[in-house]
C-alpha cells in the first residue's frame, strides 16, 4: 500500500511539472502569436510600398539609370524615409517562442530544481545528451554556479532553438546563455517524459514503456498457443491441391512459357507443370513421380525439357512473392524492407562438379543452396554455391538482382556472410548491412582523429577504438569506389566476382585497400550501434530466425531419396533450388492466407488476437499440408472443391476450446 501510495505521489509530482512547463510554453506561444499580429499590423504600409516599387523593378522598359529617380519621385522621400525607420530586425526560426518563454524563467525557477533534485530520469537509445545535460543542470543546481560549462551537451536542442545559444555565445552573454540552455533541457525533459525516451523507474505513469509490454518469454508462449490454434482451424490440404488452388489466385503457372516462343497450351499443361515441380521439389524424380499420378514419364520430361528454366522459375516465384507481399497479414509479419540470407547444406549422390566433401556435415559430399529471405517469411533469391567457398561472397548477389515488389533496404547475415568489403559496398549501393556479430569483442574498431583527443572525448569508449583510418586512402579512390558500386548497382558487374576478388587481393592492391579501410569505417560504426541498442540486436535475430524456420520448411519439402540432391550439373540443381524455393513460398502464402481467414474468424466469435502478437507467429510451416502418398494434380477437380470465394472452409473448433 505505501509502495502504491509513493508511486502515486510521484506520478502527481511529474504530471504537475508537465502542466507548469506546459502552461508557461503556451503562454509564451500565445504572447508570440500576439507580436506576429502586431508585426503583421504594423508592416501593412511597408507591404503597400513594396507593392508600388516591384512593378518598377520588373517592368525592362525602365533603363536601370531611371529607377532611383522615378522612385523617389512616385513615392516621395518622407514615406521612403518612414518605412526605413519601421524596419524590424529578422525573426529567429521559432518566430521568437523561446525568447517569450524566457520571460518566465524566474517562475520555472522556483520548483524545477527541486522536482529534478528529487526524481531520478533515466534515459533510453537515443537521449544520452539530454540525459547527461540534465545531470549537469543538476549539478549547476547543487553549486549554485550559473555559467554552464563549455562541454555541456546542445545535440538534443531543436534546430528552431538552436540560434539562441549561437547568438548568445557569440555576444559572451553567459546569462542569456544559461537561460536558454535550461529551458531547452527543461523543455526536453518533458517531452522525453511524454514519448517514454525519458521514464522514472519508480513511477507507474512514466515507467520504462518496455515495462509495459511482454517479455520475449511471455511474447513466445502467447506465440506458440495462438499458433497451434490457428492451425487448428487451417484445413488440410495436400501439396498439389495447394498449388491448384494458389495458381487460380497467383497465376503463377503462366509464367512458365515454352523455351521455343509462343506456343497454344493444352489444357494438360498445368496439371503437368504442377506435376514436374513437385517431383523437383519434393526430390521424387521424374520416375517415382509418374508412377504416383499416373501421368507418363515421357510427358513430364518433355514439360520440364520445354518449360521449366531459371528464368521461368524465378518469374513464378515473383509472382507468388508479389502476391504475399499484397496480403493484409503479411504486413504484420514485417514492411519486406529487411531481408536476410543463409546458406543450408544438403548432401549430393553421386558424382557432381559442385559437390564437395565436407566431413562436418555430411558422409559423403555435398552442396549449399544460398537462399535470401524476406521479413514476411518469403524467400526472393536461391543460387546453388560450392559448399566449401566463402558465403560472404555472395550475400549482395540477390539483394541486387531482386525482381519482386520487396523494397528491400536492410539486409541481416550471420558472421559467415560478413567482409570489410561487404560492409563498404552495401553503404556505398545505398543499404544497410546488418549481421548478427557473435564475437563483437574480438573485431578491431577505428577511429578518424588521434588516439589522445577520441580518449578525451569518449572516456569509455576511446580507448576501444584502437586503430586509426587512412581517410586519405579512402578519399585518394573515392572516385573509383564509388564508379564500382555504380558498376555492381547497375548490372554491369556481379557482387560475388567483386567480393571475391577484393576480399582476395593483397593491400598492395589500392582500390582494395581503399574498400577495405571505408568497410572498417562503416563496420565500427554499426558495431557501436548493434552494442548500444538491445532491440536492434533483437530484430536483427529474429530475422535470421525466419530464414532457420523456412530452411526447416524445405528440408521437410526434400524428404524423398534422403535429401539427397542427385543431379550432377549445376543448371539442373539450380532449376530444382527453384522448385523447392518456389513450392515453400507457396506453402507459405497459403498458409498466411488461411491464417487472415482463421484470425478473422476468431475475432467475429469474440475471441481477441492481439495485432502485436501475429508479428511473432510464422506461415513456414507444414503441419496442414500433406507432401506424401498418391498426388492427384486434377485441376479442374479440385477447383471444384473450392467455395465462390476460392477457399476450403476452416475446419471447426475443437469443442475444449475456449
Amino acid at each position: 500500500m505505501l509502495s502504491q501510495s509513493a508511486a502515486d505521489v510521484l506520478d502527481e509530482v511529474i504530471s504537475l511539472f508537465d502542466q507548469a512547463v506546459s502552461a508557461r510554453e503556451s503562454r509564451a506561444r500565445t504572447k508570440m502569436r500576439d507580436e506576429l499580429a502586431a508585426r503583421a499590423a504594423a508592416g501593412e504600409g511597408r507591404q503597400a510600398l513594396l507593392d508600388k516599387i516591384l512593378p518598377v523593378l520588373v517592368d525592362t522598359g525602365i533603363e536601370d539609370e531611371m529607377v532611383g529617380g522615378l522612385l523617389r519621385n512616385t513615392i516621395g522621400m518622407e514615406r521612403l524615409r518612414a518605412a526605413v525607420a519601421q524596419a524590424t530586425g529578422r525573426l529567429p526560426r521559432d518566430n521568437g517562442h523561446l525568447a517569450m518563454l524566457d520571460n518566465s524563467y524566474s517562475y520555472l525557477r522556483q520548483f524545477t530544481p527541486d522536482v529534478l533534485k528529487a526524481i531520478s530520469f533515466t534515459g533510453g537509445t537515443g537521449s544520452e545528451a539530454l540525459m547527461e545535460a540534465v545531470t549537469i543542470l543538476k549539478k549547476l543546481n547543487a553549486d549554485g554556479a550559473r555559467k554552464v560549462p563549455d562541454h555541456a551537451p546542445t545535440d538534443f536542442v531543436p534546430a528552431k532553438w538552436a540560434g539562441y545559444l549561437e547568438q548568445a555565445a557569440r555576444d559572451r552573454d553567459v546569462t542569456a546563455y544559461r537561460h536558454f540552455w535550461e529551458l531547452t533541457v527543461l523543455l526536453g525533459l518533458r517531452d522525453g517524459l511524454r514519448s517514454g525516451d525519458v521514464y522514472v523507474p519508480s513511477s507507474r505513469r512514466y515507467a520504462d514503456p518496455a515495462s509495459y509490454l511482454f517479455t520475449p518469454a511471455q511474447w513466445a508462449a502467447e506465440a506458440a498457443e495462438l499458433k497451434e490454434e490457428l492451425s487448428e482451424l487451417l484445413p488440410l490440404a495436400p501439396i498439389a491441391s495447394l498449388l491448384v488452388e494458389l495458381d487460380r489466385r497467383t497465376g503463377f503457372l503462366d509464367c512458365f512459357t515454352h523455351a521455343g516462343g509462343k506456343q497454344a497450351r493444352s489444357p494438360e499443361l498445368k496439371r503437368n507443370l504442377l506435376a514436374v515441380l513437385i517431383a523437383n521439389a519434393t526430390n521424387l524424380g521424374l520416375v517415382r513421380m509418374a508412377e504416383a499420378c499416373g501421368i507418363s514419364y515421357d510427358m513430364l520430361a518433355w514439360t520440364q525439357e520445354w518449360h521449366l528454366r531459371e528464368e521461368t522459375l524465378a518469374a513464378a516465384n515473383a509472382a507468388v512473392v508479389n502476391y504475399h507481399h499484397r496480403l493484409s497479414l503479411t504486413q504484420a509479419f514485417g514492411g519486406g524492407t529487411l531481408s536476410s540470407s543463409d546458406g543450408q547444406r544438403f548432401p549430393v549422390k553421386g558424382k557432381s562438379t559442385t559437390a564437395r566433401a565436407m566431413k562436418k556435415y555430411f558422409a559423403g559430399q555435398g552442396l549449399s543452396t544460398y537462399t535470401h529471405v524476406s521479413d514476411q517469411h518469403t524467400t526472393f533469391g536461391t543460387k546453388v554455391i560450392v559448399v566449401t567457398r566463402r558465403e560472404a561472397h555472395y550475400v549482395l548477389d540477390e539483394v541486387m538482382g531482386n525482381k519482386t515488389d520487396l523494397p528491400i533496404t536492410e539486409h541481416a547475415t550471420d558472421t559467415h556472410g560478413v567482409t570489410l568489403v561487404n560492409f563498404a559496398l552495401f553503404d556505398l549501393v545505398g543499404m544497410q548491412l546488418s549481421p548478427r556479430i557473435r564475437d563483437l569483442g574480438k573485431i578491431t574498431l577505428y577511429r578518424m582523429d588521434p588516439q589522445r583527443d577520441v580518449n578525451s572525448l569518449w572516456l569509455v569508449a576511446g580507448p576501444l577504438l584502437t586503430q586509426k583510418i587512412k581517410m586519405g586512402l579512402i578519399e585518394e579512390n573515392w572516385d573509383d569506389l564509388l564508379r564500382l558500386a555504380g558498376s555492381i548497382k547497375f548490372g554491369h558487374a556481379t557482387a560475388s566476382l567483386i567480393v571475391g576478388k577484393l576480399s582476395a587481393s593483397s593491400r598492395q592492391n589500392t582500390l582494395a585497400a581503399a574498400m577495405k579501410e571505408y568497410g572498417a569505417l562503416r563496420r565500427t560504426i554499426y558495431a557501436a550501434r548493434y552494442l548500444a541498442d538491445e532491440t536492434y540486436r533483437r530484430k536483427i535475430a529474429r530475422q535470421l530466425n525466419k530464414g532457420e524456420s523456412l530452411h526447416s520448411l524445405r528440408r521437410s519439402l526434400l524428404y524423398a531419396h534422403e535429401g539427397a540432391i542427385r543431379h550432377r550439373h549445376l543448371a539442373a540443381q539450380t532449376e530444382q533450388a527453384w522448385c523447392l524455393t518456389l513450392l515453400t513460398n507457396s506453402v507459405v502464402t497459403w498458409t498466411t492466407e488461411y491464417y487472415s481467414l482463421a484470425i478473422a474468424q476468431m475475432r467475429a466469435e469474440g475471441r481477441a488476437v492481439d495485432d502485436e502478437l501475429l508479428a511473432h507467429i510464422s506461415p513456414a510451416h507444414s503441419e496442414n499440408v500433406n507432401f506424401f502418398g498418391t498426388i492427384n494434380v486434377e485441376v479442374d477437380t479440385e477447383l471444384a472443391k473450392l467455395d465462390p470465394a476460392g477457399y476450403r472452409p476452416l475446419r471447426p473448433r475443437r469443442p475444449d476450446r475456449p
